[in-house]
């Protein structure tokens, strides 16, 4: 689940998620297509797409927060 999240959620391609799980690219792949047929159950897709929102908000909160203008005091 967390490597589907990571490659949907933040854009990360499937090479890069691999590299951080120590695993192959087919891995990340399989774990993919696997959450995907899983999302066919509406409580597990509601769950996901619950996941999904909030690691998307986070990104974007780190975004903002890492940004030049909130470094440098004017946002």
């Amino acid at each position: 689940m967390a490597m589907y999240l990571i490659h949907t959620s933040l854009s990360v391609p499937y090479n890069d998620v691999a590299a951080m799980f120590r695993r192959d690219r087919t891995t990340v792949a399989h774990a993919c297509r696997t959450i995907e047929d899983m999302r066919d159950t509406p409580a597990f897709d509601d769950m996901i797409g619950e996941l999904e929102k909030t690691i998307e908000l986070m990104a974007s909160m780190a975004g903002t927060v890492g940004s030049q203008e909130v470094r440098d005091g004017q946002a």
